[in-house]
């Protein structure tokens, strides 16, 4: 999304991550909590099944640099525009994501 102000394609971004290419404004700050639903579980080392937002998504960005840093392995179970999506995957065991303030 940032790459879209810089092009000029977007006037406005609000994002989660701080660039230091533009000036900028924190509106709030949100704790980010984990969801799985209450049978699912997770052998070790099986990949986290993740429900994500399509790119660009800096939240994304910033889940998969996370567990890619700390060498989880994880895998896309569903994406989608809105996460919205994510009330679909709760039935599939799917883990979601999502904030709260």
């Amino acid at each position: 999304m940032v790459d879209m102000l810089q092009e000029q394609e977007v006037d406005l971004v609000e994002t989660t991550h701080r660039t230091g290419q533009f000036e900028s404004l924190t509106l709030r700050t949100s704790p980010t909590h984990w969801y799985c639903a209450a049978e699912f579980s997770l052998q070790r080392g099986e990949p986290v099944p993740l429900v994500l937002l399509d790119d660009p998504s800096p939240f994304r960005d910033i889940v998969l640099a996370t567990l890619n840093a700390a060498n989880v392995p994880w895998r896309l179970r569903l994406c989608g525009l809105h996460l919205a999506c994510g009330s679909r995957s709760g039935e599939s065991g799917a883990w979601r994501h999502g904030t709260s303030g």
